[in-house]
């Protein structure tokens, strides 16, 4: 049994949503549209898939948008010696609690160092995909970086609206 209500308000728990207007259901308006994707109806992200060579080690580059160079190459080196993550292991060899601290970040502060400095510092590891994602829609990142990076950038369906582009109001509207 279905059950409609002409008072503007859920007969079921009672939710009563803002009025409507027509720009409530254009993904082109700000108010229509999804406020996660912004009326794509999709997002670009990074994802284990995209950022990581599973077959190589750590040591060997398996986070494909790190040179063994780079600051942040020096930082997930830190992160673990800190947590005990082999770095002569295949990354597919590695258990999901390292994947997770090498994906998604840790909260302590590491001490680091890297042979051109010999003052250590400390920093915080952010995690590949949150450092990736932060970048990638940071509009002061430069193009050279945004280049580097854009090849592993993957589109999938926002998770929110589930492609449909629009808001929650009008996504929980029915003509009847």
């Amino acid at each position: 049994m279905e059950v409609f209500s002409r008072a503007f308000r859920c007969p079921l728990c009672g939710y009563v949503p803002e009025v409507l207007t027509l720009s409530h259901f254009s993904f082109n308006s700000p108010t229509g549209a999804c406020p996660t994707c912004h009326g794509l109806g999709s997002l670009l992200n990074f994802t284990e898939d995209s950022v990581i060579d599973t077959n190589k080690t750590i040591d060997e580059g398996c986070v494909m948008p790190w040179t063994p160079d780079s600051y942040y190459y020096f930082v997930l080196q830190g992160a673990c010696k800190f947590h005990k993550i082999p770095t002569k292991s295949p990354y597919k060899n590695l258990t999901e609690k390292q994947k997770n601290i090498i994906l998604n970040g840790s909260e302590e502060r590491l001490s680091l160092s890297t042979p051109q400095m010999q003052k250590p510092w400390n920093a915080k590891y952010p995690g590949v995909i949150p450092y990736l994602n932060r970048v990638y829609h940071d509009p002061d990142t430069s193009e050279a970086l945004h280049e580097k990076i854009d090849p592993f950038v993957v589109s999938s369906t926002c998770s929110t609206c589930h492609g449909y582009r629009v808001g929650e109001a009008a996504r929980n509207t029915y003509i009847g």
